[in-house]
């Protein structure tokens, strides 16, 4: 690249002298050569309005000075892909805290699991558990130093899920799992008694007592699913009594609760498709739909049946 020395000639305007050439004030095919002054500082764009470094132009300046200015296919390219944009759906609930004696949603139990079913999906704050893939290998070996690895086998591991939730006035939060645990197995007795509610269809069993939940990741518009996954058979492993604890002369709110729960993961097709159904339902009750339309997803179904066009039929 070719030196350029500037200097300020005798009606100040700045000259560049370099091997190319020399450029002084004046214009060029229409185009102002004359680089002004900003205090003690030069800029190597031109200014052509006159109004000084804080207001030049770089439309047409090459910003990575020895490459080509990047044209949009080329910028493109670069785009990163985002986190924190996640939403989560509750794809069902455990059924002996929805059906039989308690199908009424204003049943106390009912509306616990409800109340928490909100949370889950509206104030989770943080989610961890995602687990990678692992492709697992065995060396073979050939003389005195020399190996060759083989794959063998792929390997996803099912591990636990931890959401981190705000808890309320009433402790919703905490209520709920209790009623969910100790429905699932009284503390006292050791007893699957369902709250009184093993006459629902099935009895007691695994699909009675567990729930579902859809995990959804896009992009900062919301417009494009970057990830999705649905984790099935979530058990909670712990109610927090936390709020019980306290120090004398101190008074706070209850602080959120760090929740594990064991679950399967499963990722596939109708996964995805189950996504973009649930997302679609969710953005038009989020944002106005008058400047929304024609921008959501088109998951191919009627959104108003979103919620219930799925359940239990991810796999």
């Amino acid at each position: 690249m070719a030196t350029v020395y500037e200097s300020a000639n005798a009606k100040g305007q700045v000259t560049r002298d370099s091997a190319l050439g020399r450029m002084a004030g004046g214009t060029k095919g229409g185009k102002d050569l004359t680089l002004k002054s900003a205090g003690s500082a030069y800029s190597v764009f031109n200014d052509p309005v006159g109004k000084g470094a804080a207001n030049r132009s770089f439309l047409n300046s090459r910003l990575w000075h020895g490459v080509p200015q990047l044209t949009e296919e080329q910028m493109k390219m670069f785009e990163a892909a985002y986190s924190g944009h996640t939403f989560f759906f509750v794809t069902g609930l455990p059924k002996f805290m929805t059906t039989g004696r308690y199908a009424d949603a204003n049943t106390h139990v009912h509306a616990l699991i409800k109340n928490f079913k909100t949370i889950v999906e509206r104030c989770c704050v943080s989610y961890s558990g995602a687990q990678g893939l692992t492709l697992n290998t065995a060396d073979q070996e050939d003389g005195a130093t020399r190996k060759i690895s083989h794959a063998i086998n792929a390997q996803k591991e099912q591990g636990d899920i931890q959401l981190k939730l705000h808890e309320f006035a009433g402790l919703p939060v905490r209520n709920a799992l209790e009623a969910w645990v100790n429905g699932i197995f009284d503390y006292r007795s050791q007893h699957g008694n369902y709250l009184g509610n093993l006459g629902i269809q099935g009895g007691w069993c695994l699909a009675n007592h567990t729930m579902g939940l859809l995990v959804v990741q896009t992009d900062p518009s919301w417009t494009e699913i970057q990830d999705a996954v649905y984790y099935c058979n979530i058990l909670p492993t712990e109610v927090p009594f936390d709020s019980f604890n306290f120090d004398k002369g101190e008074g706070t709110i209850v602080p959120d609760y760090d929740l594990t729960f064991k679950a399967n993961e499963i990722r596939s097709e109708a996964v995805m498709k189950a996504a973009e159904a649930y997302m679609n339902n969710r953005i038009l009750t989020m944002v106005d739909t008058a400047v929304y339309k024609g921008n959501a997803f088109d998951p191919g179904l009627k959104t108003a049946k979103a919620d219930t066009a799925w359940e239990g039929k991810i796999n």
